[in-house]
Formats: C-alpha cells, structure tokens, sequence
C-alpha cells in the first residue's frame, strides 16, 4: 500500500524575554499581565540562605585501609559476587567519602550496589542509602548529568518500594522534586524545562493518587504547595523555544510522528495556562482547609496570603487585596500570635514569598552583579515609589542604577495592612543582589 505523507510544523513559541501580555481588562480575550521579575533577576540580600562553613575532619586513611582488607580477603575466600562483601564495600566508601576522596568513594559505593541488584534484586530497599551517598560524592565532583540520572532512578526505584499515598512515598517526591528544581536553577540539561515538567506532573500524581483515596485528605496539601512553587518557576520561563510536531496523513488516517515533542506540547500547555492553573490550585488548598473540622486557622490564614501572593504577582491587585484583608480577618478573630495579623503583615514582602528561585549548589555567578542598598516607599497596590539609593556597588554604576530602579518599579510587593486595609508603607530599606 503506498502512503501519502505530509510533514505538518507547528512552532510554539513561549513568550519573548521583556515582552507583556495584554492587561485583563483591555482585550476580547482577557489575559493576565506577565508576572514581576523579583526572584531570578534580583534578591533580597537578607532572603539568601547562609552557607555553613565545614570544619576540617581527620583523615581516615587507616579505617580505608582496614576495610580495603577486609574486602580484599573476602573476596578472596568467597568470591567476587559475594554478598557479604556488600557492607565492607559501604564502609570502605563512606570512609573515602569522609576523607573527602570522592572517586575512589563512587567506585566503592557502585560496587556495593552492583552486588545488591545481583544478590537482592534490582528494586532492593537496602541500595536506597548507598544511592544516596553516591549522589553526594558525584556532586561534590561536579558530575551534575550523572547526579541527575541517579536521583531519577533512586525515585523509580522508590516507587516501587512505597505505598501511593504513604508518608514514605511523599517525602521521597517532595525530596526528588526539590533536587528538579536546583537542576531547573542551575540550568543543567539542554531543555531544562523537562525539569519543571518533571515537577508539576510529579505531584500532579501524587495529589491524583491521594484524592482517590480520600478527596477531601490534608495529605493533599504539601504536594499542591509544591505544584504551586513550579508555577512560580513556569512563570518565569523564557529559554528554550519552536518546538516542532510532525504528523503523518496517510491512507489510513493521521498519526503523529513518534517523536520527543510531546514534552514540548505539554509544557506549552502548562504554560499557556498557568496563571488559571495556579489559580485553581489555591483555591482547591483553601478549600479543603475550610472543609476540615475544627478549622485550622493558621494554615487558613497561611493559605490566603499565599492565595493573595499569586493574583498580585500576576498584577491582580483587587483579587489579592480581597485575599489580604480575609486573613487579616481571619487571624484577628482567632487571637493566637502565630496568627497575629499585625506581625504577618508588618512590612512589605517581595513576591513570590517563597523560596523557589534561590539558586542550587552549581550556579554559577551571573555576570554583572552588582550590590545597592535602597530606601523607597510600597503604595497600596503593592508597588515600589520614590525610590532613593544609599549604596550602590557596581562596575557601571549608571547602568546598575537605571537597571535596579527598572526592576524595582516592575516588581510586586505583599502590602502592609493596618488595622484591616491595605496601607501604605514609607520609607523602607532594603539591601539586593541583582544583575544588569
């Protein structure tokens, strides 16, 4: 049978970096304004998480020794596949690992794991430990690709172990979604969108799973939080772009190429969508918080302002103030000082309130930084004005100075309120890390 074949291109393009959407309320098709830029172009000095400093440890080079025997002669006496080699080989790599000598650690740590697969199956749970000690050997050598392949095989050997829905299972989601972000961050990989994707369909499934147990389950909670944090990260996307679809049309009808543009496609989709999508998911945590019994007024409150968070970083200042002004509220009726309204709400913050674009480990320095220390007011819709420099570090001083102010009058702030409303903030200072 002979075939018809035509090649259809269809080029997705994600939004250009300075370009805007076109404000909710001036078009046919009402679209959110972009989100602000606070986050991954500049940061709060005071927000960055300190480094710990390690302190020198002793070297252990006679415990390697030691157990380097104690594997030489087992092995001799029992053979090269033996399983009672597999714990001298984990002592024998946690010792180089100690000592800081990392090479010879993976070669150990690969060696006890080879001898579980072959002695205890390959979905073992006693390789999960050694696995997670070579992930820090292969880090600390700067094998990122390798790190990358090993946590995802680490969580599809986890999910094989652990129960859907169990504690277990959702702390290795929660740490395997983490590690995709610093790889997102640290623009590891040639589409490091696939990282992101990888985020959002994780605890996609896990919420999916919990919800078929119980709809109404608070378990539900952490893994919604963290969808929430990749959409702040989707946000902000602006790398890759022009995937391409191939479709076959033939005689027997139109199929699509096999091809790794279905990752493209629903990455697109996700972030076609994802000002409603992290809408939705909001309002579903807000929901089921106030669908338990007794309330729980702290996480309520919580939820609201990060509710509040999302709609100002998208430039929805009315929906955010509404959300503001609920858990003001809110905490005031419930009188508890983890709810006091005056201390959550007693400066302004830069959105997002979370964490989620601090950098991983293997980031390098951006070109152009540069250091200021500003003073400025944050209007009621959230906004930076009459913006004054105190310091300012930097080897263009001119170009930092027009490139800071920029970014400050695009960036969104969690307003203060004041007995209830939304307030004016005066004379706030501030000290920031940015590029230009």
């Amino acid at each position: 049978m002979r075939y018809l074949t035509i090649v259809l291109v269809l080029t997705l393009s994600l939004p250009a970096a300075g370009q805007r959407a076109s404000h909710p309320h001036n078009s046919i098709a009402p679209e959110p304004p972009r989100p602000t830029p606070y986050g991954l172009d500049i940061v709060r000095i005071s927000s960055l998480p300190r480094i710990a400093v390690k302190e020198d440890t002793p070297l252990l080079d006679p415990l390697s020794e030691q157990h380097q025997r104690s594997v030489d002669l087992l092995q001799a006496s029992r053979g090269p596949y033996s399983p009672t080699l597999i714990e001298p080989l984990s002592e024998l790599g946690r010792a180089y690992q100690h000592t800081g000598r990392h090479r010879p650690a993976i070669d150990a740590f690969k060696r006890a794991l080879h001898l579980i697969r072959v002695n205890r199956g390959l979905y073992s749970e006693d390789q999960l430990s050694l696995m997670e000690h070579l992930l820090v050997s292969q880090l600390a050598l700067g094998q990122v690709a390798m790190a990358d392949a090993g946590h995802d095989y680490l969580y599809r050997v986890q999910r094989k172990l652990y129960q859907p829905g169990s504690e277990a299972m959702s702390e290795a989601a929660m740490a395997y979604g983490d590690w995709k972000r610093k790889a997102f961050l640290d623009g590891f990989g040639d589409a490091t969108y696939r990282h992101l994707l990888k985020i959002h369909k994780l605890h996609s499934g896990m919420i999916d799973e919990i919800q078929a147990g119980n709809a109404d389950d608070l378990a539900q909670v952490p893994h919604l939080y963290e969808r929430m944090r990749a959409e702040y990260l989707i946000s902000r996307y602006e790398r890759e772009q022009g995937p391409v679809v191939q479709l076959n049309i033939s005689q027997s009808g139109l199929n699509a190429m096999p091809s790794s543009t279905q990752e493209e496609l629903e990455f697109h989709r996700l972030k076609k969508n994802n000002y409603r999508t992290g809408r939705r998911t909001m309002e579903r945590i807000v929901t089921l918080l106030e669908r338990q019994d007794p309330t729980n007024v702290q996480a309520l409150v919580e939820a609201g302002i990060a509710q509040g968070d999302w709609y100002a970083w998208w430039g929805q200042t009315a929906l955010a103030r509404q959300c503001y002004e609920r858990a003001y509220a809110l905490g005031s009726e419930d009188g508890s000082p983890a709810t006091d309204p005056a201390s959550l709400f007693a400066e302004p913050v830069e959105l997002p309130g979370e964490p989620v674009f601090q950098p991983g480990p293997m980031t390098p320095p951006a070109n152009n930084q540069a250091r200021a220390v500003v003073r400025f007011d944050v209007s009621e819709l959230g906004e930076a004005r009459d913006i004054k420099y105190i310091e300012l570090e930097a080897e263009r001083a001119d170009d930092a100075r027009l490139v800071l102010y920029r970014m400050l009058r695009s960036v969104r702030f969690r307003p203060i309120l004041r007995e209830g409303t939304v307030a004016r903030a005066h004379a706030i200072v501030r000290e920031y890390n940015f590029q230009y």
